[in-house]
Formats: C-alpha cells, structure tokens, sequence
C-alpha cells in the first residue's frame, strides 16, 4: 500500500480514504501501511469500527481523538471500516472548526465508499486479477488460490484441468481475497467439482473449520455482503437494477439514464454509480474509450437470492438487519477499542 505513504508524505494531506467492495483487503493492507507510518516515527492511533453505528460509533471515535490529543506532532487517526459509522463521522468532518488544523489528527480511513470531502484523497483497492491481462497467464487470484490449495492439501494435482476449473470458479467469486482463502478451504477438503456446485446451488460458503480468526461481516460469502448492504440508498437500488436485469453490459451513460428514468435527480444516480464501481459492486466489462459494467457476480448471487431488489430499498435494510446486525450488536463492546500502534 505504498499509495498511503506517499499520500502521508505531502504535510498538507489531512484526510486518505481507502475504497474497495467487501473482502478485497482494504483493512489488511491499509494495516500494514499504518505500521510502516509508525515506524517512520509517526504516531497512528488505530479505531476498529466494523461493529459500531450510531452512539457506539461516536463514543469509539472521540476516545480515538483522545488518545491523538496526548502524542507529539500530528498523529494519524485510523479509522477502519467505517461504512456503518460513516453518518458520524460526516458530521465530524463537516462541523468540526479544527478540521485541518494543526491540533486536529490527520485521518486515515477505510470503507466501501468515499466521503466527499473536499479534502480527501481517495486510493482504490481493486480485486486481484484471475488472469494476467497481457499474457493471460496465471494472474494474483488464480496463483494465491493454488498456492491456499496446495498448503492445505499436497494430495490435490494441480493439472491443466484443475486449473481451468479454478479459473472459472475464480471468475465467479470475483478475484476477492476473502471469498479466494474460503473458496481454497473448501476445494482442499471437498474437491473443486463440489465447491462448484455448491455455489450454484446458491449454498453460502463460510470460514466454518478454517483455522484463521476473523470478523463477523468475512465469515462468509453473503456475510460480507449483508453487512453493508443496508446503506444502499434508492439511487443505488435504481443503478443496480439497470444493470442486473440487463441482458449486455451497459455504459455508465446508459446506466445513468435508465437510473434517471426512475425518477431519480442526475446528480444522485451519478454519484450512485461511481460509488457502486469504487465499491466492486458495478465491474468494468471493456477497459476502452467507452467502458461498459456489469455487476459483480459475488452481489448478484446475494441480491437475487434474497430478492432484496424486489422491494426496494426497505428490503434490503431488513436482509442486511436479519443477516448482520445481530451478530454485530453482540460483539460492538469488545471490537471497538482504540489503541495506539
């Protein structure tokens, strides 16, 4: 994550987001950027915010700056996966008079979505090629798949048939890390013909026997999707119904008006749809003068599985409220302490 050091090298950036959908490694990767800060001689005061919304969120924050106020210099203030949180911290970055100034931490923040700010620098995370896009070769998804394969089971033979299989599979669970280390998991115990089958039998795959620690929203597949898919406003809805009922990948020209033919102002469905590609929701198709997107395969299985777009918007608060935020109210104490790296 080199594009963080370099951005934290330039004194007067005050606020680095780092974007990316669900299970690409933003937290992962952004971590370890935070460690290399502070072993620059910088000061980061790290805030887990994953289980936290609301009144949790504001209290976890204000201790985070709280710790910054007692360190020398200007300390970053990381504050990791903020998409529930982000009302809040809205609010701070838009009323707080000292925003940017010199007693005020610079801020270092992951999420699925930007914030807007006019003083923000934004770095995406995409997800890992299948495929090298030159040569076609083995890319970082499909290499890492088989090297997680490999590790866990020596007796798997990774020949030309195992391998166009897994760049299929591979191709469906869109190149995520997490859904990658999951899908490995189970290929090492099932064997590839299963774990293909199961996913088209809409079976969620999970971290279940895996011998790795990991939040409540990475647990699974649609875990990782139910976790966020709340904040999903009607721009949103209105993007990802043009694009998943859609027979061709579509323009962002054409995903814009079909969004504005539903009622909805210019302005909001644009917004939408650049947040739903930053988010790996909407995947580019054709990389030319004229991109076309699609919706990644990993959401269109969750949202057509729970029917969440049937009903608009209220759905899928209710699917991400029955799928997420009971296991989140339940680890919130625990997960949200500040603490200095």
């Amino acid at each position: 994550m080199d594009e963080v050091l370099l951005a934290f090298s330039d004194a007067s950036v005050r606020l680095v987001s780092v974007v990316g959908g669900p299970g690409v490694g933003k937290s992962r990767a952004t971590f370890v950027a935070a460690n290399r800060l502070r072993q620059r001689g910088g000061s980061v005061v790290h805030v887990p915010l994953g289980s936290a919304f609301d009144d949790a969120a504001r209290e976890a924050i204000d201790k985070g700056l709280s710790l910054c106020q007692g360190l020398s210099g200007v300390p970053i203030l990381f504050l990791d996966d903020c998409d529930l949180a982000k009302p809040i911290l809205d609010e701070l970055l838009q009323s707080d008079i000292n925003f940017g100034g010199k007693d005020f931490p610079r801020i270092l923040a992951t999420s699925r979505a930007r914030f807007h700010h006019d003083a923000e620098t934004v770095i995406r995370v995409d997800p890992l090629p299948v495929l090298s896009e030159r040569s076609k070769e083995a890319g970082p998804a499909l290499l890492m798949f088989l090297s997680r394969v490999q590790a866990l089971n020596r007796r798997v033979v990774l020949d030309e048939s195992f391998v166009n299989r897994a760049t299929r599979l591979l191709d469906q669970i869109d190149g995520l890390p997490f859904a990658i280390e999951i899908a490995a998991h189970h290929t090492a115990l099932l064997g590839i013909e299963s774990v293909e089958t199961l996913l088209v039998q809409g079976v969620d795959l999970s971290m279940n026997g895996l011998n790795r620690s990991c939040n409540a929203r990475h647990f699974s597949f649609e875990s990782a999707w139910a976790w966020s898919v709340h904040t999903l406003a009607k721009p949103h809805c209105c993007v990802v119904r043009s694009v998943i009922f859609s027979s061709t990948p579509l323009s962002l020209e054409e995903i814009i008006v079909y969004g504005c033919e539903q009622g909805v102002e210019l302005a909001r469905v644009t917004e939408a749809a650049v947040e739903l590609i930053e988010a790996s929701v909407l995947k580019r198709v054709h990389w030319g003068l004229k991109p076309t997107y699609t919706i990644s395969n990993m959401a269109k299985r969750f949202l057509l599985k729970h029917r969440v777009l049937d009903g608009g918007v209220e759905d899928l608060k209710f699917a991400a409220n029955k799928a997420a935020h009971a296991n989140l109210e339940k680890t919130a104490e625990s997960a949200m302490a500040p603490a200095l790296l």
